[in-house]
């Protein structure tokens, strides 16, 4: 059902369906993604999608474990939008890929050499290393992997799992 709304020049379209957001799929859903951590596969991957997480919130990615210091790569190219630190993620990478899609790396031990805000990284490319910084402090080390799907003047987020899992590649490919 499409609900039109008129105001200032603007025509808005908004969709309701029982599906998900609909404005996802009138703008496209973030591609299928390379497998950002080195030697994991597809079926290695388990959703734990809007899990509760302390502070009432619920989590909004996947998270990749590994070893510490296994490769973290570009899982679809982009420009690196942030490297740096915040409290729950630790030291962080984002990338601004298309659509505008938002790809958020978090729990590094390190980032790769050379890193920095505004250089553009093609898939595969190496963004640093499994580790776990900020709010993984206690856990397991891992790749906590995030997309955000950016709209008007808010960003959504998109469960990364289905977006792993529909392509079947060796990482970085």
């Amino acid at each position: 059902m499409a609900h039109w709304a008129l105001g200032i020049g603007v025509v808005l379209v908004v969709l309701l369906s029982r599906r998900g957001p609909a404005w996802l799929r009138l703008v496209g859903a973030p591609e299928p993604l390379s497998m950002p951590v080195a030697g994991l596969r597809a079926r290695d991957v388990v959703s734990t999608w809007h899990a509760p997480r302390s502070g009432g919130r619920r989590h909004q990615g996947v998270d990749l474990f590994a070893p510490s210091g296994t490769e973290v790569r570009a899982a679809a190219s982009g420009t690196v939008w942030k490297v740096g630190h915040d409290a729950l993620g630790g030291q962080v990478v984002s990338v601004l890929g298309r659509g505008p899609t938002l790809y958020y790396y978090a729990h590094l031990d390190d980032w790769a050499e050379g890193l920095a805000v505004g250089q553009r990284v093609e898939r595969g490319a190496l963004l640093g290393h499994v580790g776990n910084t900020g709010n993984a402090r206690t856990t397991p080390p891992h790749l906590h992997f995030g997309v955000y799907r950016w709209g008007w003047a808010w960003a959504t987020a998109v469960d990364p799992a289905p977006l792993l899992k529909a392509r079947r590649t060796a990482p970085g490919r």
